[in-house]
């Protein structure tokens, strides 16, 4: 059985890392990558979009920002953006172009996009859900 490839956007890491609604369960999805359960994914873009807010919403001391990249970059591999990505987005973009590069990047290797904002990726090809949704379909 193959694992399941899950794209984990800015909304999902940010509620993990600024202990929001949903960081028990993000928590859980980075616990099942760890064992290999399944493989995590995010974008170039959603790890500097986090540094910039974990520093603009204080949600660690500027110094801990790297370690917090650090550690989540352990478990989860970042996919670049580049230009493919970017011409996708601008070709496809529907209401939020930062949500289109998520999705330029996940479709091309995961099977379901995790967030908040499930409204917002309504462009792409694989499957978006909540946290708990997908929690609920993978238990």
């Amino acid at each position: 059985m193959n694992k399941k490839k899950i794209f984990l956007d800015a909304c999902a890491l940010m509620d993990f890392f600024a202990d929001r609604k949903n960081a028990d369960t993000i928590e859980a999805v980075l616990a099942l990558a760890e064992t290999d359960k399944l493989e995590c994914f995010t974008s170039s873009n959603v790890i500097c979009t986090l540094a910039y807010l974990f520093e603009r919403h204080k949600v660690l001391p500027k110094k801990e920002i790297p370690k917090a990249i650090a550690s989540i970059c352990d478990i989860v591999q970042v996919l670049s953006v580049g230009q493919k990505e970017i011409d996708w987005a601008v070709e496809n973009y529907a209401g939020d172009f930062e949500d289109a590069v998520e999705c330029a990047c996940a479709d091309t290797v995961c099977d379901i996009i995790i967030t908040d904002n499930v409204k917002d990726f309504k462009i792409s090809k694989i499957q978006v859900v909540t946290p708990d949704t997908f929690m609920t379909l993978f238990l």
